[in-house]
């Protein structure tokens, strides 16, 4: 056998391995971009801002958020505090597939998927998250009428 074979089964056979003992993640997984729209309807200025990040610890922070979120409460809620104003999210992917979110802004601060096998979420204390897709918002952009709570 020619050493060059030898070396490449021997790099093949570690590769295996490092992928058997999870070392190496699929970039297909992998987040890749982030779309966030700002939406105020209840206190008429509708669509506020829009904003796209590749930055990837931005990118793979908020995805992270969300999806270590708890579930959303279940049986009835009163959300008195809730103005409308809500994000939404778009997380996209290295195999071009996304997942696409509405997060309330206040009020129960739900947040529903548009991928109906995906439960509602809530994040109610998620104050890292708001902040950090607030810090996407474009200089000069509109703002909310009502301040943050969270």
């Amino acid at each position: 056998m020619e050493k060059n074979t030898v070396k490449g089964y021997w790099l093949l056979a570690f590769a295996v391995i490092a992928l058997l003992s999870g070392q190496i993640a699929f970039a297909a997984d992998q987040p890749v971009s982030l779309s966030v729209t700002a939406f105020d309807p209840l206190n008429g200025k509708g669509k506020l801002w829009s904003a796209s990040t590749q930055d990837k610890a931005i990118v793979a922070s908020v995805d992270s958020d969300i999806n270590q979120l708890p579930p959303a409460p279940s049986g009835r809620m009163h959300c008195p505090m809730d103005d409308g104003s809500y994000y939404l999210v778009d997380v996209g992917y290295a195999n071009d597939s996304h997942s696409e979110c509405k997060i309330q802004r206040t009020g129960c601060s739900l947040v529903s998927f548009t991928d109906k096998n995906r439960s509602a979420r809530w994040a109610a204390t998620a104050s890292g998250l708001y902040k950090t897709i607030e810090s996407l918002k474009p200089a000069g952009s509109p703002t909310f009428k009502r301040p943050f709570t969270h």
